[in-house]
């Protein structure tokens, strides 16, 4: 079955289907055509269906702005709390929004207008100011408003808002509880004097903010790397620029959390990798066996570790050398064998092993793995297990004939993905246009849409 070739054909072809999944992917390449009546009759042929669309994390922004043309309640909540929408047409619904569960869509939409939030806000309640003061969107006039309205909630979230000012920080810090005084002082926008002064704070909440704060100088926050309370430290390590010089590098610490943070820092000391290498803790030694920065002798040695956990990390790690990947292949546990399979740099007798492994989870890392041969793929692609089968759909290397046997995968999910593989070509994606599945019928019609759209280039016929 070939795919229409141009845009009046595709059109055509959706109308004379009349399948609103067909149709839906075809809605922008729509606009200003002479079938673009015929195909929004398609698409919006029933009430119920309206409501599907409305919710579909998927739809065109531009057809959820079609959606709410008509005054709906039911579709009006559906598409405000729909991530896809856009600010144009949130103002739309907000224009005739009276229902509550309406307006607080529209406050806690990431894509709410600083205008929005701020009519909201002036009409809101104490639910829906919460919502708009937790919302990126809101801007400083709005927070403030919110601030002097005098109730204390959502004081918290202001005072961790990026567009808080000095001086409303000021304020929360001084009228607000504990929990407030906190994120005033955690906000970059801090001002510097109350930044400083709260580095002595007898709150250790406190004192955590300020040393996450990024606008902590770097002298006060190498005090708090003496800090008594270990939270303080671990986080005035976390955000302590880099390179560290030797001697904060190589500190011994009594804390577990201080020294997980240690063992993540990429500026890490050899000193102090040999002593985190025999750490306790397990999580200390599973950070630094993700370390990029740990020597291979050193990875060599927590390969052998006891906990699974810290093998498996050693397989994760990029910096982990072929010999040694290829010996974690080779590891009792299931769970470390599967965190090496999908390495392309795997050596391919390891790998070779791995194609026949019993565990699940391994045998989708190799159908993940772009240096997976043809024939394992091919055999993967048969196995009984859905999550096994759909991995060789992730994978970029597998070849064509091995993605067409997918599209007759018994798992609608997987037909739906495979549809939309690169190597396949898009007269063959078409073949499941009349798929009995919607979500298939959809990923065929996107992949057309695709190809026809001067947006995004798409091979027509690759196949390999």
């Amino acid at each position: 079955m070939t795919a229409p070739g141009n845009v009046e054909a595709f059109l055509r072809e959706c109308v004379k289907r009349n399948d609103p999944y067909l149709a839906l992917p075809a809605y922008d390449l729509a606009q200003g055509h002479a079938l673009q009546g015929k195909v929004e009759a398609v698409l919006l042929k029933s009430s119920r269906l309206r409501i599907v669309f409305g919710n579909l994390p998927f739809a065109p922004s531009s057809f959820l702005a079609r959606l709410v043309l008509e005054a709906n309640d039911a579709i009006d909540l559906r598409v405000a709390r729909n991530q896809n929408t856009d600010s144009a047409t949130l103002d739309r619904i907000d224009a005739r929004a009276v229902r509550v569960d309406i307006r607080r869509a529209l406050a806690s939409h990431p894509h709410a207008g600083a205008r929005l939030l701020a009519k909201l806000e002036a009409a809101g309640d104490d639910a829906i100011r919460a919502l708009v003061a937790s919302n990126a969107n809101a801007s400083a006039a709005t927070l403030n408003a919110i601030f002097a309205r005098g109730s204390r909630r959502g004081w918290g979230m202001i005072a961790r808002h990026p567009n808080a000012d000095p001086e409303l920080l000021r304020a929360i810090y001084e009228q607000g509880d504990l929990p407030a005084r906190a994120e005033a002082a955690g906000n970059a926008n801090c001002p510097a004097d109350l930044l400083a002064d709260n580095c002595a704070s007898p709150s250790p909440s406190i004192r955590r903010k300020c040393a996450a704060n990024p606008a902590l100088p770097t002298g006060l926050r190498l005090q708090l790397l003496d800090d008594p309370d270990p939270g303080v430290r671990a986080e005035a390590l976390r955000a302590m620029p880099g390179p560290l010089s030797r001697e904060l590098c190589a500190r011994d610490e009594d804390s577990c959390q201080v020294r997980r943070r240690q063992a993540r820092r990429t500026d890490i000391h050899v000193t102090l990798i040999e002593r985190l290498a025999a750490d306790a803790d397990p999580w200390v030694r599973r950070w630094l066996a993700r370390n990029p920065s740990t020597p291979p002798l050193t990875l060599d040695r927590l390969s052998r570790d006891d906990d699974a956990g810290v093998r498996r990390s050693v397989g994760r790690n990029a910096a982990s050398p072929a010999p040694l990947l290829a010996r974690l292949a080779g590891d009792c546990e299931a769970w470390v064998r599967a965190g090496v399979a999908d390495r392309p740099d795997l050596p391919a007798k390891a790998r070779r092993l791995l194609e026949e492994d019993s565990s699940i989870d391994v045998l989708a890392g190799v159908a993940r793995n772009p240096k997976a041969p043809r024939n394992a793929l091919s055999r993967l692609a048969s196995h009984t297990d859905a999550s096994v089968r759909r991995a060789v759909i992730f994978n970029p290397s597998a070849p064509a004939l091995v993605i067409r046997r997918l599209l007759s995968d018994d798992y609608p999910l997987n037909r739906a993905l495979a549809v939309g593989h690169h190597k396949l070509a898009v007269d063959v994606s078409w073949t499941c246009a009349a798929d009995p599945e919607p979500q298939v019928r959809f990923a065929a019609s996107k992949r057309v849409a695709a190809s026809l759209s001067p947006r995004i280039p798409v091979h027509r016929s690759y196949e390999s």
